[in-house]
C-alpha cells in the first residue's frame, strides 16, 4: 500500500482549521493566520512533510530574516511551525519533528516604559472630566495589564 504524501501547506491549513480557527482569541487566531499563510505556506508549503529537514527549516528562517522579519517574528514563526509539526508527529504523518533541534533567538524583549509622577499627574488632570477617570486612575496606579483592567467590573473600580 502506497503511503500518502502530505505537503506542509495542506497540513498547516488543516492544522489551522482544526486547532485555531474559531477556537482562540481573535488576535491569536489572526496572528497564526498571518504566520501560516503569509510566511510558512508561501515558502515551505510545497514541501512534502516527510522530506522536510532541519537544514531546510534553518534556510527558511534565514530567508525570513533577510527579507526584513525581525528576530521576534522569526521566533514566533518557529514556535508555530514546531507546534504544527508536533501535531503531524501525533498524527503519525512524520516520525519526528525536524524543528525541535533548531534554536531560534527571541530577539530583544521590549522593555516597559514607566511614566514619571508628573506625567501621571498631567494625564489624570486631562482625564478629570471623563466618565472613564476611575478606570484610568486604577490602571495607572495598580499596575494591572490592559486585559486585566478591562475585565474589571465597575463595582471593582
Amino acid at each position: 500500500m502506497a503511503e500518502r504524501k502530505v505537503i506542509l501547506g495542506e497540513w498547516a491549513a488543516e492544522w489551522f482549521r482544526t486547532h485555531a480557527e474559531g477556537k482562540l482569541a481573535p488576535n491569536t487566531e489572526g496572528g497564526y493566520r498571518n504566520l501560516i499563510f503569509n510566511h510558512i505556506v508561501p515558502k515551505l508549503g510545497g514541501v512534502v512533510l516527510t522530506d522536510l529537514g532541519e537544514k531546510q527549516i534553518r534556510a527558511f528562517y534565514r530567508k525570513l530574516s533577510n527579507a526584513g522579519l525581525n528576530d521576534r517574528s522569526v521566533w514566533c514563526v518557529h514556535l508555530l511551525l514546531r507546534r504544527i509539526l508536533d501535531e503531524a508527529c501525533r498524527e503519525r504523518l512524520i516520525l519526528e519533528n525536524p524543528a525541535w533541534g533548531i534554536s531560534v533567538s527571541q530577539g530583544n524583549a521590549l522593555e516597559a516604559s514607566h511614566l514619571r509622577f508628573g506625567q501621571i499627574r498631567r494625564y489624570l488632570d486631562a482625564a478629570q472630566g471623563l466618565r472613564a477617570y476611575p478606570i484610568l486612575y486604577v490602571g495607572l496606579s495598580s499596575g494591572l495589564r490592559q486585559g486585566e483592567l478591562i475585565s474589571l467590573s465597575w463595582a471593582a473600580v
